[in-house]
């Protein structure tokens, strides 16, 4: 039972050090902010963006990226390296990526 304890207590310290670590805040509450440990269960890091407002967090990783909610205009991003989330979304930036795209598809179809 002794060596049960101590092989558990060995696990979840050697799992809290190798735990990755995210920005865990909201909007202004993430200024002067460090990442914090998410725990072994919590394995990535998310900016959820809403109307007006970041929330960065830790989650499951589902797969890392962006993807949009059409209908609320939310976005949600996901990372899988320490502090990865606490970038702000760039609106202007990603805008002129999906222009640039859209006319570079644009073209191709016109000159095919």
């Amino acid at each position: 039972m002794n060596n049960l304890l101590a092989v558990l207590v060995l696990v979840a310290l050697v799992g809290e050090g190798l735990a990755i670590k995210c920005y865990q805040c909201t909007g202004d509450d993430c200024k002067g902010k460090e990442p914090e440990n998410c725990g072994i269960l919590l394995n990535a890091c998310a900016n959820v963006t809403g109307v007006g407002d970041v929330k960065r967090q830790c989650m499951i990783n589902t797969g890392t990226g962006c993807m949009r909610e059409p209908i609320s205009g939310g976005r949600l991003c996901v990372c899988s390296t320490d502090g990865c989330n606490g970038g702000a979304y760039n609106i202007k930036g990603n805008a002129f990526v999906l222009l640039f795209s859209l006319c570079s598809f644009v073209l191709v179809k016109i000159l095919s």
